[in-house]
């Protein structure tokens, strides 16, 4: 909205200020470099003379800041090091910082101060820290036995994870729909007609195909005493003594895809518990059977809650644990979403993020500033001789520009990864959290850095080299500081 109302605004009055050659920041005095630049070369003479003359051959400002000022203090020695002293205790006030930068924006802080929105985001983060969630699962073998026994692993170690309320695995819809297919004398209470959500329709009862399997616990799930939905040899060995009693086994339902459908599609239509589970899955017309392949399900949408999130830090451990065990686990295409998961996600890598895109940035600046140095060294010597330089023509690298132009560019990026280095430290003393905005806003500084680095660093080797090191770097300093200091 700012955009559409404000920007051409803006820049209707930026092509004022600059056709009245005024600065950008200090709008109300004139450009000097650019008002003398425009006049006719005569003019300028005159003007240069007259006000040689009068003692003002540089306007009062630059006068003030820069002859009284920054350059006697860079000529000096007590200068140099007051300069020095100020950059080290930077340094250190930046690695003070980074040790203590907090990280992530709360929704509060995307609402006005006082407006319903950041009231209700304060209290919530307050007294009711708490983000429902799901997991979900893409196209995936559900008919297998080894496919049933990995998502219900994935459901285990995400229920029972810090922060995520532990619910029963039957909250699970394969969990759910193994445990209905199997026969009344497990006494697993769906063939039960007394049952609200079966009345009795159990699988086995309206097909003997739906009629599942009991596997060894291998995964080793949680048991039906622990909130599972395996079964102790023991209890099973009672209505079948060919299983061990020493061992642990939990249901599947092992079909092919199309009979592990038509289940499904019993499941749905006689009991209570697809309503209830709210699985997800594509039905087709007829409302009742699932479309083959199933391409998506959902588990626990309306059950499975976050909690004590009081703090970034809350978020992004929680995060983490989900996603070890579902996102990055071996087993099925599994992912965990939620209001938590899609704002706060970002947090976990904000600060791989942004180590990576600083790497990539100074390299590129690193690289772009060696052959601006390597053009700008070749343009210099045309310049003076009256000819381009070979290597301008044919190609032919010039090894000593060459090498001085990477030396040139190491300068430029080592000096933007300090002030970098600085912006994101003294940023984060300033009590500014690391975020995607922040974050943004750190790396602009860099490319400042650069623009600044470059047009010094050039102008120092391009300087007369009779002058001493410090005079060649007031020279390289002075083009750009009151630009610089006026915006």
């Amino acid at each position: 909205l700012t955009m559409m109302t404000s920007f051409a605004a803006a820049i209707a009055l930026d092509f004022k200020r600059q056709i009245e050659n005024r600065n950008d920041v200090f709008c109300c005095f004139d450009n000097y470099a650019i008002a003398v630049s425009k006049v006719d070369p005569k003019l300028k003479a005159k003007k240069m003379e007259e006000e040689e003359k009068d003692g003002q051959t540089l306007p009062q400002l630059k006068h003030f800041f820069w002859d009284r000022g920054y350059a006697p203090m860079m000529k000096s020695i007590v200068g140099r090091v007051l300069i020095l002293v100020i950059a080290l205790v930077l340094f250190i006030l930046a690695c003070v910082g980074l040790s203590q930068m907090q990280i992530g924006l709360g929704l509060e802080e995307f609402f006005p101060e006082g407006s319903l929105g950041n009231r209700f985001a304060s209290l919530q983060s307050e007294f009711f820290p708490t983000w429902p969630a799901q997991m979900n699962w893409g196209k995936v073998k559900y008919y297998d036995k080894d496919t049933q026994l990995d998502m219900m692993e994935q459901f285990e170690d995400v229920v029972l994870g810090k922060r995520v309320t532990t619910i029963d695995t039957d909250y699970l819809w394969t969990a759910s729909v193994a445990e209905w297919s199997m026969i009344a004398d497990y006494d697993l209470g769906y063939c039960d007609s007394s049952s609200v959500l079966t009345s009795g329709n159990c699988g086995p009862v309206l097909s003997t195909t739906c009629t599942g399997t009991w596997v060894e616990n291998t995964p080793e799930l949680r048991l039906a005493r622990e909130g599972g939905v395996c079964r102790s040899g023991s209890e099973l060995a009672a209505v079948n003594s060919s299983y061990d009693t020493t061992k642990e086994y939990c249901p599947v339902l092992h079909l092919s895809e199309a009979d592990y459908a038509m289940c499904v599609g019993l499941y749905v239509n006689y009991t209570l518990l697809y309503s209830t589970l709210a699985p997800g899955f594509a039905l087709e017309d007829d409302k009742m059977t699932p479309q083959v392949p199933i391409k998506f399900s959902k588990a626990s949408g309306s059950t499975m809650f976050t909690y004590d999130l009081d703090s970034t830090e809350a978020y992004v451990s929680m995060i983490s644990d989900a996603r070890d065990a579902c996102d990055d686990s071996s087993g099925p295409h599994c992912w965990v979403s939620g209001i938590a998961f899609e704002y706060w996600e970002q947090y976990i890598t904000i600060e791989t993020w942004l180590l990576e895109i600083s790497g990539f940035g100074l390299l590129i600046a690193f690289a772009v500033s060696s052959i601006f140095f390597y053009i700008g060294f070749n343009t210099h010597g045309q310049k003076e001789s009256g000819a381009p330089p070979p290597s301008l023509i044919c190609g032919v690298v010039d090894q000593q520009d060459a090498f001085l132009s990477l030396i040139c560019g190491l300068i430029v990026a080592l000096n933007s990864a300090l002030s970098l280095f600085v912006v994101v430290g003294m940023s984060a003393l300033s009590g500014v959290n690391m975020c995607g905005l922040s974050a943004m806003a750190c790396l602009m500084s860099a490319g400042f850095s650069v623009e600044f680095s470059v047009h010094v660093v050039h102008r120092f080797v391009e300087a007369d080299p009779s002058l001493s090191p410090v005079d060649r770097v007031i020279e390289g300093v002075e083009s750009l500081f009151m630009p610089t200091a006026l915006g």
